[in-house]
């Protein structure tokens, strides 16, 4: 053997093991890199050039990788999985154990991890019961789980599913508004982005962890939002009777109209301007012009502007605290073209023109205010 070699081995291309350091929740952890380097989020960011004279994050125990919102008996459990340490490792893991590894091979997307995990809580039969079965499925993106479990909800011989359980399958919500509980159903809430979100299942192994909204004892608080307000909503939502919609009143549409422009609930949004349509002509004119200032109607803010000119008494102290003063004296020069128009009808064409003119820009102003 040359003195090379003895100077300067090769490393092997297989058992070389280079190593990557992990914090989690203010622990260290030192595995092989080489299985994280499958998983896309870790290969990325092991890849990303360092910056000079900057050790790469995971490269050493004092630059460690910092696993943010991951909890560390999760993450001691996927470790345990992907690196056992002995034949009957896999074996003495417990059903909370894979599920923390399903749940942390489903975020990262490493698939092995994640079909090892089913396959072991499968052959615990762990989840014989059909809510688990259908609350994993949805949770970890296991689709013939949460089928499964549907399937046999739906079957078993009993009446369906009870209250315990479709408030655990988060088929409806309890939520909190002024000091008073709604439950309502779940679906409708699916249009918002807002919600969607914030109805998502918790990011923990247990099964039984019990997120905000899902129960009359755990409602999810809705803070800033009026009572009466949040009635006139779900009433558009979920209208209890077949003429509810044609019982609600202007005021009650706006709410509605309201809550749906703050949460991003387009259909029903769509839905409260049309019933607004039907009856905007007996909504008074100081509302038009705000509220279609603030839902960006030009059409109910120039009728409000038009019926207010036009009205008797014109704009009164409490209408000119609502619209602001400069708004209140536009309406007033609105109200000396129309008494021009009457007194030289040869005026009107050239009237008409510029209270079209003061009433965009009056809009343009309003809008640019509450953007």
């Amino acid at each position: 053997m040359s003195d090379d070699s003895q100077q300067n081995p090769l490393r092997d291309d297989t058992y070389f093991l280079e190593p990557v350091f992990f914090k989690v929740e203010g622990t260290l952890f030192q595995v092989p890199k080489h299985l994280f380097s499958e998983i896309e989020v870790f290969s990325t960011t092991f890849t990303l050039p360092p910056g000079e004279g900057i050790d790469v994050d995971g490269s050493s125990e004092g630059h460690p990788f910092e696993l943010l919102g991951v909890l560390k008996e999760d993450f001691r459990a996927f470790l345990q999985a992907i690196y056992p340490f002995g034949l009957q490792t896999h074996a003495s893991m417990t059903v909370k154990q894979w599920i923390s590894v399903l749940k942390l091979s489903d975020m990262w997307g490493f698939e092995k991890a994640k079909i090892l995990a089913v396959n072991m809580i499968k052959s615990h039969k762990a989840i014989d019961n059909p809510i688990q079965k259908w609350l994993l499925g949805e949770r970890y993106n296991v689709p013939v789980w949460a089928t499964d479990g549907c399937l046999e909800l739906v079957m078993r011989n009993e009446d369906g599913p009870q209250l315990d359980e479709i408030e655990k399958l988060g088929l409806s919500k309890a939520l909190l508004v002024e000091n008073t509980i709604f439950q309502v159903p779940r679906h409708h809430f699916s249009e918002s982005e807002i919600f969607t979100t914030m109805f998502k299942l918790p990011a923990a192994a247990h099964v039984d962890v019990e997120a905000e909204g899902s129960s009359e004892t755990k409602p999810l608080e809705l803070l800033g939002v009026l009572g009466e307000d949040f009635r006139a909503f779900l009433c558009a939502l979920y209208p209890l009777y077949p003429r509810d919609h044609e019982s609600m009143t202007p005021n009650q549409w706006i709410s509605a109209l309201k809550l749906s422009d703050r949460w991003g609930f387009r259909t029903f949004g769509d839905l409260a301007v049309q019933n607004l349509e039907k009856s905007m002509n007996e909504v008074d004119p100081i509302d038009r012009i705000l509220w279609g200032a603030r839902y960006r109607k030009a059409s109910w803010f120039a009728s409000g502007c038009i019926g207010l000119a036009k009205r008797d008494d014109g704009p009164s102290v409490d209408d000119v605290e609502k619209l602001g003063t400069k708004k209140a004296l536009q309406i007033y020069k609105m109200r000396e073209m129309l008494i021009q128009a009457q007194s030289n009808p040869n005026t009107r064409k050239n009237i008409h023109d510029d209270m079209v003119n003061v009433i965009q820009k009056m809009y343009i102003e309003a809008a640019a205010e509450l953007a």
